[in-house]
């Protein structure tokens, strides 16, 4: 044989067992990915309470979690209710009770909005009302007959006087053989969407943000602070947007940034400042069209309406009466000055292209 290693491998689990555990962090990519072409912050956590925690907002106050439980079980037959609901030797729970365990009787569990089973394997037509093939089966899609068993079974099994009704089956359609293939197209379809006729270098930024997600999910320790949390454990939209800015041609960024830095120039400030604005412009600019937002709609407006009515000859002024003029409700949504300057000399430059 060609290769001095030519015979029989002694055992291929490792092999199997990495494919397995690379499956959930392809598959939280994806998910990652879906939810930044709707144009929304979010935040995705990999081992946290779950094999896969997605938040829908960065803020504390308002954000809402859905738990995933991965399972790449290609091989095995679709899952039952016997399957979900049974206990085997050697383990605490069914596969339907570890997935309400990590959340029920938690001091989260106010926050968690769905608790969800994803496995490759499937789940049986006999579990669903009219026998139908869902790609996502809810407990409104069950037979009663199937709903009445899950609930006798997971009361038993952990002690509960009611059984939780915001659990979802899921069958993904990310195919364990070409999870890598498929991330990486689905980075293309986003940045062609956001960006249209712009280039990207789709695998950097797969490298760059698989990397990411390895290193956070390998992050045993506990975060009291919600801050530190997502510092140290999640990927969050904004990490992931700037991964792509950095890595993409967008078009007309090269035009804005030189016409907003003639602007910007003009300003009474230090150069320090004059870089630290211009950064914030070229972020506003790939922000606003890559976002489908009517606050940036109704602040185009406002700006052009103002800078058109009190235009002056020095454009410190100009950005001055702008900013006076602009309404609160428009201001408030920008986190400080250098960033609503930002965005005024942005849509300056833009009505003026």
């Amino acid at each position: 044989m060609d290769s001095p290693l030519a015979d029989q491998q002694r055992e291929k689990k490792g092999a199997e067992t990495f494919s397995k555990y690379e499956y959930q962090y392809h598959w939280a990519f994806k998910k990652l990915l879906d939810a930044h072409d709707k144009k929304k912050e979010y935040a995705i956590f990999v081992e946290l309470h779950e094999d896969v925690v997605f938040a829908n907002s960065l803020e504390k106050e308002t954000a809402e979690f859905e738990f995933y439980q991965v399972k790449e079980n290609s091989g095995s037959s679709k899952h039952t209710v016997a399957s979900l609901t049974k206990v085997h030797s050697g383990s605490n729970n069914s596969v339907l009770g570890k997935l309400i365990e990590s959340y029920h009787g938690k001091t989260f569990k106010g926050v968690i909005s769905s608790a969800n089973l994803v496995a490759t394997s499937g789940f049986s037509s006999a579990m669903v009302k009219n026998g139908l093939a869902l790609e996502e089966i809810t407990t409104t899609d069950l037979k009663l007959k199937t709903l009445a068993t899950f609930k006798k079974k997971v009361l038993e099994e952990l002690k509960l006087d009611e059984c939780p009704v915001n659990i979802r089956f899921i069958v993904p359609k990310l195919l364990p053989n070409s999870q890598r293939e498929s991330v990486i197209a689905s980075i293309v379809d986003l940045i062609s969407s956001a960006y249209p006729n712009s280039q990207c270098d789709a695998v950097n930024i797969y490298r760059v943000l698989i990397d990411e997600l390895h290193r956070k999910g390998q992050v045993k320790y506990d975060y009291s602070k919600w801050d530190s949390l997502l510092k140290e454990k999640a990927l969050t939209s904004i990490t992931v947007q700037n991964t792509i800015d950095a890595h993409s041609s967008i078009k007309g960024l090269d035009e804005v940034e030189k016409m907003a830095s003639d602007l910007i120039s003009d300003l009474k400030i230090k150069f320090s400042q004059r870089q630290s604005l211009l950064r914030s412009v070229k972020s506003y600019y790939t922000r606003s069209i890559s976002r489908s937002s009517n606050l940036y709609i109704r602040f185009r407006e406002e700006v052009n309406k103002i800078y058109y009515q009190y235009q002056h000859f020095d454009t410190e002024d100009t950005i001055r009466e702008i900013e006076q003029a602009l309404t609160e409700n428009l201001k408030k949504h920008l986190k400080d000055e250098i960033s609503l300057r930002a965005a005024i000399i942005c849509e300056i430059v833009l009505s003026e292209i």
